[in-house]
């Protein structure tokens, strides 16, 4: 997502919490939304939110063209 160390760090934390509210709020709330009466592990899917987080990124994220890799 970024070329620099510094927004590396900016992004893994925005990822990280968005990753940790959503997956908690979508674990604690979302069976409710759609008529289930128990929630759901908030672990499984604080992970699975992350992992939706990843594919996004590597499918829509900046691509790098015309790096150059060592030989």
């Amino acid at each position: 997502m970024s070329d620099r160390m510094v927004g590396q760090m900016g992004w893994s934390i925005v990822f990280s919490l968005a990753s940790a509210i959503v997956g908690f709020v979508a674990a604690t709330y979302g069976p409710l939304w759609i008529g289930w009466g128990a929630s759901m592990s908030a672990a499984g899917m604080i992970a699975s939110v992350s992992g939706l987080i990843l594919l996004a990124a590597c499918v829509l994220g900046p691509h790098r063209r015309g790096v150059a890799t060592p030989a």
